[in-house]
């Protein structure tokens, strides 16, 4: 890993993120989207969010939303650091 700091800071907020949410279950039901809406309609499982290393960046809008996690916070590398 290029920036080990970085690293920890993103596993960090997704920790957080999980957290805030009540758990990696719970995170995964709500970041469930229907296919009408555009999302591949794929389940995404408590365990794919558990082994996340950061917020991909196709969840970072809707984790902000779920958590109140700013963006900027869940992943400086993409939106800067806010």
């Amino acid at each position: 890993m290029a920036n080990n700091g970085l690293e920890r800071d993103l596993l960090a907020m997704k920790e957080e993120a999980i957290r805030r949410a009540g758990g990696s279950a719970k995170l995964a039901r709500q970041l469930r989207t229907p296919k009408r809406f555009g999302h591949n309609g794929k389940t995404l499982t408590q365990q794919a969010v558990s082994q996340w290393q950061r917020v991909p960046t196709d969840h970072v809008i809707d984790v902000e939303r779920i958590t109140g996690i700013r963006r900027e916070r869940l992943r400086p590398d993409i939106y800067g650091d806010g």
